[in-house]
């Protein structure tokens, strides 16, 4: 049984005692496609708690499967329960512009259907608003009209990446990476290739020193995917330098700052992210690590995979000079089989060692 059957188990038990076990549901359900039992279970978290938040997360729901004239009275509502309530606004924005965008766009795409740039623009704004789905029926026109249209393909990438569907995403970013500005591309092909526990070949790759805020906080998270936190943390502070508000950048620093014991920072850092993004860093990019390797934040997300883990030690004992662990446990055997043979010896010929004696005495 997968993470999120089990997560959705625990929050339906929890629902008669926990309010925003039902926003935990809706979310779930979200991360599976499901939008109708998004929704409905969205609808049973504004009974439970009526608020501009919960107001808000439905307006959210229903500008994701395009329901953009509910959206906009849901956000209208929250912000009437409070004045001040920024992701209320934030999404009322949205649902205004989004809904005359795409309007105007799919009345082009009526007039020209010839022309990929309509597909394309329409792909990417539904992308943005959540509808992936249909995003990718778009992707798909824009393809047929122009099979080299890179910036499609690598978008198509990112759609499946994100759906956690890897190969066929590894497949996109290497067909994007001929054409479309190849950098973003190939830190996503590294990602990706971490992602498959392929991560010597995504190490391999990492050369890439454009300093575009995509492939800043992709090659730091490669880096932070193979412990190598200090390359990481470099990564992710240039990624802030151009977007302050790069969220994966943010959640990458958290994991830093938390597993080197600084966790109300990181909590911080942490509070800033959508909780669709947190979820599936901590599902995703902890795989690789055991609990001795995170900090107290992270440490109930863990999930150990052993192959991974092998490469990640063995990585660390190569880059520190270290001995691996089967030569520590060899020379713990080889100590112990010592030990025993001086001890039988001394015993043979009638010798014996004081301190032995000693405890030995002082127990009687």
């Amino acid at each position: 049984m997968g993470l999120p059957e089990q997560a959705l188990q625990f929050y339906t038990k929890a629902a008669g005692a926990d309010n925003y076990a039902w926003l935990n549901i809706s979310r779930l359900y979200v991360k599976g496609n499901k939008m109708k039992e998004a929704l409905e279970a969205c609808d049973k978290f504004i009974e439970v708690n009526p608020s501009a938040y919960a107001y808000k997360e439905k307006a959210d729901l229903l500008l994701r499967v395009g329901s953009f004239g509910e959206a906009l009275g849901w956000a209208e509502k929250a912000v009437e329960e409070d004045e001040e309530s920024f992701y209320g606004w934030a999404v009322k924005m949205k649902a205004c512009l989004r809904e005359q965008y795409l309007r105007c766009l799919r009345k082009l795409i009526v007039i020209s259907p010839e022309e990929p740039t309509y597909w394309w623009r329409c792909a990417k704004t539904l992308y943005e608003i959540g509808r992936k789905d249909v995003a990718l029926e778009f992707l798909e026109w824009v393809l047929k009209l122009d099979s080299r249209d890179y910036k499609a393909v690598h978008l198509k990438g990112v759609i499946f990446k994100e759906g956690e569907r890897f190969e066929e995403a590894l497949g996109c970013f290497i067909e994007a990476a001929k054409g479309y500005n190849s950098d973003p591309s190939l830190a996503e092909q590294a990602l990706t290739l971490c992602y498959l526990g392929r991560s010597e070949e995504a190490m391999g790759m990492v050369w890439m020193s454009t300093d575009t805020e995509d492939t800043n906080v992709n090659v730091g998270l490669v880096y932070l995917w193979n412990g190598r936190f200090k390359k990481a943390a470099e990564r992710f502070s240039e990624c802030m330098k151009i977007a302050p508000g790069n969220e994966w950048a943010k959640l990458g620093k958290a994991f830093i700052l938390d597993f080197r014991g600084d966790g109300y920072t990181a909590e911080g850092l942490i509070g800033e992210c959508s909780q669709e993004k947190v979820d599936w860093f901590k599902r995703r990019l902890t795989q690789s690590y055991t609990n001795e390797k995170v900090g107290n934040l992270f440490k109930e997300w863990v999930c150990p995979r052993p192959a991974l883990q092998v490469s990640l030690d063995s990585h660390s004992a190569k880059q520190n000079n270290q001995p691996t662990n089967i030569y520590n446990i060899s020379l713990t055997i080889i100590s112990i089989l010592i030990l025993f043979y001086l001890i039988t010896h001394f015993y043979l010929f009638g010798l014996s060692f004081p301190f032995l004696s000693y405890k030995t005495e002082s127990l009687i």
